[in-house]
């Protein structure tokens, strides 16, 4: 495993442990509909990714990820990769680490290739998300979408 990358289970065994995971109490395998993003024309994200963001009052989460997009987008590209994971974990002194990585595609430990320090935050779970480019829009869905 790279220095860099972090697995959740050691950061639950972390003095500062993670809060509990976000589920979609809806999962159902569809993607209802789809909202473009104000910071980034594109991105889109699904009906369950915005239910969560109200049901969390994380909209900022969005906002993160649609901040990263350019980044990601020349990532795309030199990755030779359209999927990217998107991991939010909060910790119980109400910090969180955003990540994305590449999910350990081709067999290989999953490669950390942003991540962001937040220092604060009301947020209540950790959340995991699927960040993929296709028909010319980054589309940002919950694994339960997939």
């Amino acid at each position: 495993m790279e220095s860099g990358t972090i697995q959740l289970s050691q950061l639950s065994k972390a003095k500062n442990p993670l809060l509990p995971e976000y589920t979609d109490p809806n999962a159902h395998g569809d993607i209802a509909g789809w909202t473009r993003s104000a910071l980034s024309r594109s991105l889109i994200y699904s009906s369950a990714i915005e239910s969560m963001a109200e049901e969390l009052q994380c909209y900022w989460f969005i906002d993160v990820v649609a901040s990263y997009i350019p980044k990601i987008t020349k990532l795309m590209t030199a990755t030779d990769s359209n999927m990217f994971f998107i991991d939010l974990f909060v910790k119980r002194d109400e910090s969180a680490k955003f990540r994305v990585h590449d999910g350990g595609r081709n067999g290989n430990n999953e490669e950390t290739l942003i991540t962001q320090k937040i220092p604060f935050t009301d947020c209540t779970k950790t959340i995991r998300a699927y960040l993929c480019f296709e028909n010319a829009n980054w589309k940002l869905f919950l694994p339960s979408e997939y």
